[in-house]
């Protein structure tokens, strides 16, 4: 499972070396504003747990379901 989003940076807070603005989460189109990036992992952590329920990691640590193989036939 991939998240798909779009951060649109506030100039003065990156110059300070931050990752700061608005969040853009593509899926449904939630917006949201971060301060830093450990806030826009929360956030986006937080729409994901509430947009689906958790489902158990998959090899490589990935969730949900897994991609049938091709079949010669």
């Amino acid at each position: 499972m991939t998240i798909s989003v779009v951060l649109r940076l506030a100039l003065p807070a990156l110059r300070e070396g931050r990752l700061a603005g608005q969040v853009e989460i593509v899926e449904d189109g939630t917006r949201l504003t971060v301060r830093d990036a450990d806030e826009l992992l929360d956030a986006v952590r937080r729409h994901v747990e509430h947009a689906a329920p958790p489902q158990s990691p998959g090899p490589l640590g990935e969730t949900g379901p897994r991609p049938e193989a091709d079949t010669p036939g």
